[in-house]
């Protein structure tokens, strides 16, 4: 079973390796946005993920902002055109702004090269008030 989790009209090729073993070539960026307890900037043990936000993207400067709410605090984006060229942000929901803030907050001009994987960008929220 295959799923198309960005909603990204394209193509997905499945070829037969010629042996028992299969591989899926998936190319993307991951916005994983998380509570960081240390303020390091690093998504460490114990740390969770931070739903009480939005990530928004921007696909070659084309001023179509996408606004994705994700209760996981991860949304992944597929890409197989190393020529696209992302903006990446995140914010905190209106009703929790005055008791978390964020570090890093954007990403400008990512793009994604064939065969990289997935590649993950954080975005690190602190406690401003318990």
């Amino acid at each position: 079973m295959v799923t198309n989790f960005s909603n990204i009209q394209g193509y997905i090729r499945i070829s037969d390796l010629g042996n028992s073993q299969g591989a899926i070539n998936c190319n993307g960026i991951r916005l994983n946005a998380f509570l960081d307890t240390n303020s390091n900037g690093i998504q460490d043990n114990g740390e969770n993920n931070f739903p009480l936000g939005q990530f928004h993207y921007e696909m070659n400067n084309n001023e179509i902002l996408h606004n994705i709410t994700s209760p996981t605090g991860i949304y992944n984006i597929y890409e197989n055109n190393p020529l696209n060229s992302y903006n990446l942000s995140y914010t905190i929901d209106a009703a929790y702004a005055a008791m978390y803030a964020i570090t890093t907050s954007n990403y400008n001009n990512i793009n994604v090269a064939n065969g990289s994987g997935i590649t993950t960008y954080n975005f690190p929220v602190t406690i401003l008030q318990s």
